[in-house]
């Protein structure tokens, strides 16, 4: 199993102080190209079942309410489990890390995937990762999906 880290700085857009609170989203782009190999990522071959693609980070302090992805093009073969992963050797026994917080099965076809399910929302007490867990790959095809995660940042605790 590899990580495979995103090499680009996220898009993302942070709410100010204001009346209507700390809303933070973060846009995070993953692509492949013709040969399935990710773009812009310490990767140099095509993800394989196992690896862990490091799609971006998530702030100390942000809790983490809803996701969307945008596949504008479909990924040929490729999918996942989309979680969250902290960095370094830390794992909280309270906010345990969880590989699949946001889907258990995303599917990586043309379309929009909303977050589906009964997990409580989770304030990060430490940087994590957002990361694809592969479940399923398939070599060649290019693909695009567009992450967006949707939080309040509360700051360090």
């Amino acid at each position: 199993m590899a990580n495979i880290r995103n090499t680009l700085k996220p898009l993302m857009q942070h709410g100010a102080p204001s009346p209507y609170g700390n809303a933070g989203v973060f846009r995070f782009i993953l692509m492949a190209n013709a040969a399935g190999v990710i773009e812009n990522y310490s990767g140099s071959a095509a993800p394989v079942v196992g690896d862990v693609i490091q799609i971006g980070e998530l702030p100390e302090g942000m809790r983490l309410d809803d996701f969307q992805a945008i596949v504008s093009t479909g990924f040929s073969g490729l999918a996942g489990k989309l979680g969250f992963q902290y960095q370094g050797d830390y794992n909280d026994a309270n906010q345990p890390q969880d590989d699949e917080y946001f889907a258990a099965a995303l599917p990586l076809t043309v379309g929009r995937v909303r977050a589906a399910g009964t997990k409580k929302p989770v304030t990060l007490p430490k940087p994590a990762w957002l990361t694809l867990t592969v479940t399923a790959a398939a070599t060649g095809g290019n693909g695009r999906v567009d992450i967006v995660v949707v939080g309040e940042l509360q700051g360090p605790r």
